[in-house]
């Protein structure tokens, strides 16, 4: 209280140059991707427990159309993960 404080740059500092830019973002595509992976799992996991708690069938309709939600939104997360890890192309003229 009252003490003096060292000084810190602020978390929300934009990165200057280009390369630590493209650093960031695929810093960021990395987590993206090593947290979507075990989310996917988990979320298989909780459909296929919710259908068992309910007494229900594995092989309903219902389950199949959750089954390939879950499925199809893990993969256009992956796709635009994976995505945003290529370098960007250049427009020509630049």
């Amino acid at each position: 209280m009252g003490g003096q404080t060292d000084h810190r740059p602020a978390l929300t500092s934009a990165p200057d140059s280009p390369a630590e830019k493209l650093a960031a973002r695929r810093r960021l595509a990395m987590i993206r991707l090593a947290v979507g992976g075990p989310t996917f799992m988990i979320l298989l996991f909780g459909l296929v427990i919710a259908y068992r708690v309910a007494g229900r069938p594995l092989g309903d309709r219902v389950f199949w159309a959750v089954l390939g939600a879950l499925v199809v939104g893990f993969a256009v997360y992956a796709v635009t993960a994976l995505a945003s890890l290529r370098p960007r192309r250049r427009a020509r003229g630049e």
